[in-house]
């Protein structure tokens, strides 16, 4: 048995199964991935990795365990997936998850799915873990959805559980490595004060309001603060920018050899092999090298740093807001962009668009979902829903879902042509 030292959580204990898994090549690499991706920009202290979101969230789910009085089974699925959930994310974490998804790519669940369905996991959890083919197959189905279990209908209390430990890992690990105090959670608190109603999802104790609500509120800061703000949204679109470039001229190439892994996560190579020898410093180094002056400027700026400059902001409103929810829509607006720019004598990558909103609105609705049957004792001791009884989630709730497109270009002098431009286009 051996003792982790979190500075976060505090010292735990991890079983040998655990160890087994948390020294497979694919969580191990989680140690080379940053957990806030190019975050450190901004904010240097925040070169936090996967690898220790992962034990954070594997700590947390063993409180859980213990405090809800949960059997074999469902302990075994908690702990499996705490560890092997974010296998499947590449570079830069978030960074590199917005070229996948506007370039058509699998998703950070589709690619976890495919790792854990790779022969040396498999193996261990049949041998270590003594999973069954049916448990293997429930573990890559809950993977594949990202950041949700599957579970039949009488365990929702296990999906609710998983959701909200993952929140509150990351709220406590981010606002301490950023020194955002304002985000902080209280873990330890929130999971003790949870059990399982009768209808078999989380019941909050009396009293417990608050430190339900703290986790919304925690994440409305942390959104503003360092989820998007400023000037994490152009960093990670000239990210994306330079990696678009680099894999659209290299693919059928040799001379990158980073791109190789790249194709796994568009869909296009079913090996995960090339994929799992991708990390941060891996990535850099290979954009630092590459001879395309688009992309040299790109991770020059990155690295200096000297982002693009914001050029404007625009609302959207319904109708706009559905359309841009999907992503090759983006995508097309930033092109449609790009051929004005050279047509009226820009370079072709001198504006970028970035709406990191669209993420913040699919957290919220995916937030909504799963809270939506957690329970809290009123004084009267009957079982009221969260969300119909907090007076302070709705107003958060209305602010964060607000749509907003961001542009940024190199060229500032430019910026009411841009300006002009994206309105027409919109």
């Amino acid at each position: 048995m051996r003792i982790i030292l979190d500075p976060v959580f505090g010292p735990f204990e991890i079983q040998p199964e655990e160890e087994s898994l948390l020294n497979e090549q694919p969580v191990k690499r989680l140690n080379h991935i940053r957990q806030l991706g190019l975050v450190y920009i901004n904010f240097p202290g925040a070169t936090h990795s996967k690898y220790a979101h992962t034990l954070g969230v594997l700590r947390l789910a063993k409180e859980a365990i213990a405090s809800l009085k949960l059997n074999e089974t469902d302990a075994k699925l908690l702990r499996s997936f705490a560890i092997l959930h974010c296998t499947g994310h590449g570079p830069f974490s978030w960074a590199s998850e917005n070229y996948f998804r506007l370039n058509g790519g699998l998703d950070v669940g589709k690619r976890s799915e495919r790792i854990v369905d790779m022969e040396s996991v498999r193996r261990i959890l049949e041998n270590s873990w003594h999973f069954s083919k049916g448990e293997i197959d429930l573990l890559k189905k809950s993977v594949s959805r990202g950041e949700q279990l599957t579970v039949p209908p009488d365990k929702k209390y296990l999906e609710e559980t998983m959701y909200l430990l993952l929140r509150l890992e990351f709220l406590a690990r981010d606002s301490y490595y950023t020194g955002i105090q304002a985000g902080r959670v209280d873990p330890f608190r929130i999971i003790l004060s949870a059990s399982i109603d009768p209808t078999k999802h989380l019941l909050f104790r009396l009293g417990s309001m608050q430190f339900v609500e703290s986790v919304f509120i925690s994440f409305y800061l942390m959104y503003l603060h360092v989820y998007s703000g400023c000037p994490r949204p152009v960093i990670d679109a000239m990210f994306r920018k330079a990696l678009e470039i680099v894999v659209a001229r290299y693919k059928s190439e040799k001379e990158m050899k980073f791109v190789e892994g790249m194709l796994f996560g568009l869909g296009e190579d079913s090996d995960p092999t090339k994929f799992l020898s991708l990390t941060d410093d891996f990535l850099l180094s290979s954009l630092l090298q590459c001879k395309d002056q688009a992309v040299s400027e790109l991770v020059k700026r990155l690295t200096i740093p000297l982002p693009y400059k914001h050029i404007c902001s625009k609302e959207l409103d319904d109708s706009q807001k559905e359309k841009y929810k999907v992503s090759k829509n983006l995508k097309q607006l930033e092109d449609k962009l790009a051929e004005k720019s050279v047509a009226n004598g820009m370079h072709e990558h001198s504006v970028l668009v970035a709406a990191p909103t669209l993420d913040i609105l699919r957290s919220i609705s995916e937030f909504e979902t799963k809270i939506k049957d957690i329970f809290v004792e009123d004084e009267m001791g009957a079982a009221v829903k969260v969300l119909s009884t907090s007076p302070l989630i709705p107003p958060f709730k209305e602010f964060l879902s607000k749509t907003i497109i961001d542009v940024y270009s190199s060229r500032p002098d430019r910026k009411k042509e841009i300006e002009r431009w994206l309105e027409d286009l919109l």
